[in-house]
C-alpha cells in the first residue's frame, strides 16, 4: 500500500491523533458507544493514526471551530450528524447524507477516488454513491489542492511564513502573523444542513442572523473561515459545492495572503476568487452581494467570449472603471466576467509578474506593526508598472489584444 510523505504538522500533531484515538478506544471498551461521526466510526481510516496521516488528514474531530469545538456544536444541533476533518491547513465540518454521483461528475471522482484508493481499502472508483465519510475525505484532499493552487499563484512556499511565536526583526520583511497564508490559525469550513441551524449559529457567534453563506474572521484566534448550509440555492450538487468552497477559499487566502489587516480593490478580490472557483466549475459560479442588492447569477461558461463582445462593442470594463466599485453590489455581471478574464490573463502569460502584484499589495505593515494600505488604488497602479511595465491604460490594451487576438488572427 502506497504512504504519502508526513507533513511537518502531521508529526507534530501526532500525539493529539494517538490521544484522541485512545480516548475512543476507552470508551468503547467502558461500553458508550462512539457517536456515529466518531473517527473509530470512518470505514477507511478506521480512526488509525498510520492511515490518516497517509490520507493527509490529522483527525476526525476534538478541535476549535467556528469560534468553539466540534463536540458543542455535535451537541448543539443533534439532528444530522457533522462529519469533521483536520488537515495541515484546514478544519472541515459537513453535515452531509450519501450522495448520488451525477454524470458529469463521474470522471472528477474517479479520479479523487482512485487517489484515495492508494491509502484506503475497500474504495471503488466506478462507485455511484458517495457515503459521508467519503466525502469528507475528499473534501480535504480538495482544499489541499486549492491551498497549493493559491501558493503556486503567489509564487511562495509555506515555509516562506512566520510560525506565529519568533519575534519579527526590524527590516524584516512582513509574511504576516502565523504559519497559514500569514494567519494564526487554519482555514475553516462548515456546512451544516439546515438554514435555521446556519443562522443560531452564526448570530451566537459572529453576530449576523443571514441566511446565505457567509466568510468570517474570528480576530481573537486569527482564523478565516466560511459557513454556510445544504440548503443554500444550488449547493446540493456536489459540484456547485465544491466550485463554492473553492472560490470562498480564494477570498480568504488571499484576505489572509501575510495577515487580515486591510481589504483589497473589490475587483481584484473577485476576480481572484473567481480564478480559483472557476478552475473547478465553469458552470456553477458565485457572486458576493451587498445588502440591499439584487443577487447576480450567470450559468454562462464561456466567460472570454462574453468579455469579447464587448471589447468589439467598446463596452469593455477597464481597470479605471472597475477600481470605483467599493462594494461587491456595485459591479455588474460584465465586471465579474472582466475582473475574471483579467486575472486569467496575468495568471497565464504573466505568472511572475501577477505574483509580484500579490506581493507587492499585501503586508503592508510597517516595522512599528503600522498598517500602510491608504491609497490601495495608487499602490496597484505602481505594482502594474513594478510588475509589468504597464500602465493601467498599456494594460487594458494588451489583455484586449490577448483575449481578441485568438478569434480575429
Amino acid at each position: 500500500m502506497t504512504r504519502t510523505p508526513l507533513s511537518r504538522a502531521v508529526r507534530l500533531l501526532q500525539p493529539v491523533v494517538l490521544l484522541a484515538v485512545l480516548v475512543s478506544v476507552l470508551s468503547a471498551r467502558a461500553g458508550e458507544d462512539p457517536p456515529e461521526n466518531a473517527g473509530v466510526n470512518c470505514p477507511y481510516c478506521h480512526g488509525e493514526p498510520e492511515l490518516m496521516e497517509a490520507s493527509g488528514i490529522l483527525s476526525h474531530g476534538g478541535f476549535r471551530i467556528a469560534k468553539s469545538t466540534t463536540a458543542e456544536i455535535d451537541a448543539k444541533f443533534p439532528r444530522e450528524p457533522i462529519y469533521w476533518v483536520e488537515t495541515e491547513h484546514f478544519e472541515i465540518g459537513m453535515a452531509v447524507d450519501d450522495y448520488r454521483v451525477h454524470a458529469q461528475e463521474r470522471d472528477g471522482f474517479r479520479e479523487e477516488l482512485t487517489e484515495l484508493m492508494e491509502v484506503f481499502d475497500g474504495i471503488k472508483p466506478k462507485t455511484r454513491t458517495i457515503d459521508p465519510w467519503l466525502r469528507v475525505h475528499i473534501y480535504a484532499l480538495r482544499l489541499e489542492r486549492g491551498w497549493s493552487r493559491f501558493l503556486e499563484f503567489a509564487r511562495v512556499k509555506n515555509s516562506d511564513f512566520p510560525d506565529g511565536t519568533r519575534q519579527r526583526l526590524f527590516g524584516e520583511k512582513y509574511m504576516g502573523e502565523g504559519p497559514y497564508v500569514g494567519m494564526r490559525s487554519k482555514f475553516e469550513f462548515l456546512l451544516l444542513a439546515r438554514a435555521d441551524d446556519h443562522v443560531a449559529l452564526l448570530l451566537e457567534k459572529h453576530g449576523l442572523g443571514s441566511p446565505r453563506s457567509h466568510r468570517v474572521h474570528a480576530v481573537d484566534t486569527g482564523t478565516l473561515g466560511l459557513m454556510t448550509h445544504l440548503t443554500e440555492p444550488g449547493l446540493r450538487r456536489d459540484e456547485a459545492l465544491h466550485a463554492h468552497f473553492v472560490f470562498n477559499l480564494g477570498h480568504n487566502m488571499l484576505d489572509g495572503y501575510k495577515h487580515y489587516s486591510y481589504d483589497q480593490p473589490v475587483w481584484f478580490k473577485v476576480g481572484f476568487a473567481h480564478l480559483m472557483g472557476r478552475q473547478v466549475s465553469l458552470k456553477f459560479n458565485n457572486f458576493d452581494g451587498s445588502e440591499g442588492s439584487q443577487q447576480l447569477q450567470s450559468r454562462v461558461e464561456d466567460w472570454h467570449g462574453e468579455v469579447r463582445k464587448l471589447i468589439r462593442k467598446g463596452d469593455a470594463p477597464t481597470v479605471a472603471r472597475l477600481l470605483g466599485a467599493k462594494i461587491y453590489g456595485e459591479l455588474e455581471l460584465a465586471d465579474h466576467y472582466a475582473s475574471w478574464s483579467m486575472l486569467a490573463y496575468l495568471a497565464e502569460v504573466h505568472p511572475e509578474g501577477f505574483a509580484c502584484i500579490l506581493d507587492s499589495m499585501t503586508g503592508l505593515v510597517d516595522d512599528f506593526g503600522g498598517i500602510q494600505s491608504g491609497a490601495l488604488n495608487d499602490r496597484l497602479r505602481e505594482a502594474f508598472q513594478e510588475c509589468l511595465g504597464l500602465s493601467f491604460m498599456d494594460f487594458d490594451r494588451a489583455w484586449q489584444e490577448w483575449l481578441v487576438a485568438p478569434e480575429e488572427n
